[in-house]
């Protein structure tokens, strides 16, 4: 079992990290240095160049920066793809400055959220909304069809399906792009969609939890708040209890506020009693918890992106999406959360950091990213 250089610290601590990361007989998450693991929580995107232009080979700064940062993973966009021979090189060259095998994630719902839309080989997939007006039959065959699509292409991860309620189904943001407003058929849908991804090896990343689709803001935008009473929200919660149900590898959390579930206003990506309280503790999530990009105004109106990244690791979240500057957001959390200059160091952070560390490793085992040992 590879340690990757542990430090003394490392060493002393040793004992107590192999008794939270065993997971069974067959197979032990590898030790790692501080640095190795923080750098798994990140989900970095590689849109564009410098000079603007996309993104469809590594430049020199873009592979310096993953040798660096070493991520858990990387966000694909459209502006990374351009043909199945092209995506497939570009994701070769990911794989192979990085030491741990990386998630290679993507937002592919059908319907106007598609990046591989157009790509030779490639199927029309219909919007969610589309899709549940035609039946369950279409779902499992349109999600079926993406997952073998990814899988063609090398890419693990899907940001989909979205599991939020279709309240407002002209707003642009959601829109269609929800499959209904009765919670029974998102429900059903959602968990459709999971079970078709993941049997065909891609991790679903239902989102956004606890559910985006009674406010009309952009959390792209603008912070957003749902004052909806507990009762209300329980509507909300039913697809994302039935893709929990069924397995789902993943979550992504919501930019927005919810009184009601956190009385301190922050919204669900840096909340710990969503996070904790009622995704792990309530619902029984086991899976990633994986943030909406952190760069997004309706998380850092206020904060740093920096500050936004350590308080939605403190708060449960395993995977931080899309920061502007990776590096700087590593080596933040690093000085934050590594002795001896921690400045929120104590076991129980430390216990966090094995958390995190762990889940995201099983995951990268039992979906075959990565080998049962380095």
């Amino acid at each position: 079992m590879c340690t990757f250089g542990l430090s003394l610290w490392a060493i002393v601590e040793l004992a107590t990290a192999q008794v939270i990361i065993d997971d069974s007989l067959h197979y032990v998450v590898p030790v790692a240095t501080d640095a190795a693991m923080i750098g798994q929580l990140l989900l970095v995107h590689i849109r564009y160049h410098q000079d603007g232009s996309k993104q469809l080979e590594l430049d020199d700064s873009t592979r310096a920066m993953l040798a660096e940062v070493q991520p858990g993973g990387v966000v694909l966009y459209g502006a990374n793809i351009s043909s199945a021979q092209q995506v497939r090189k570009l994701i070769a060259d990911i794989r192979a400055v990085l030491r741990i095998p990386p998630f290679i994630a993507i937002d592919e719902e059908g319907g106007r959220v598609s990046r591989i839309r157009g790509l030779e080989g490639t199927a029309m997939i219909p919007s969610a909304r589309n899709l549940a007006l035609r039946g369950e039959d279409a779902i499992e065959k349109a999600y079926s069809t993406i997952g073998n699509e990814l899988i063609a292409l090398n890419i693990n991860m899907d940001l989909a399906p979205v599991a939020d309620l279709g309240f407002y189904p002209a707003r642009p943001y959601l829109g269609d792009r929800a499959f209904s407003s009765k919670p029974e058929i998102v429900s059903r849908a959602v968990a459709i969609a999971v079970n078709a991804l993941q049997t065909r090896g891609v991790i679903a990343v239902v989102k956004h939890f606890p559910g985006h689709g009674r406010t009309q803001d952009n959390s792209h935008e603008t912070g957003a708040v749902i004052k909806a009473t507990r009762a209300e929200l329980e509507a909300d919660l039913q697809p994302f209890r039935a893709a929990f149900a069924v397995g789902a590898g993943g979550l992504m959390t919501a930019h927005v506020a919810y009184p009601v579930l956190d009385a301190t206003g922050l919204v669900a990506s840096i909340s710990e009693p969503i996070l904790q309280g009622l995704a792990r503790q309530e619902l029984g999530f086991n899976g990633l918890i994986v943030t909406d990009a952190i760069e997004m105004r309706g998380l850092t109106p206020q904060i740093s992106e920096k500050d936004a990244a350590l308080a939605a690791f403190m708060a449960g979240a395993d995977l931080l999406m899309g920061p502007t500057n990776p590096l700087e957001i590593r080596n933040h959390l690093n000085q934050a959360l590594s002795p001896p200059h921690a400045k929120v160091e104590t076991r129980a952070t430390r216990a966090r950091i094995l958390d995190s560390y762990r889940r995201i490793m099983m995951t990268k085992y039992k979906y075959k990213i990565a080998p049962p040992q380095y």
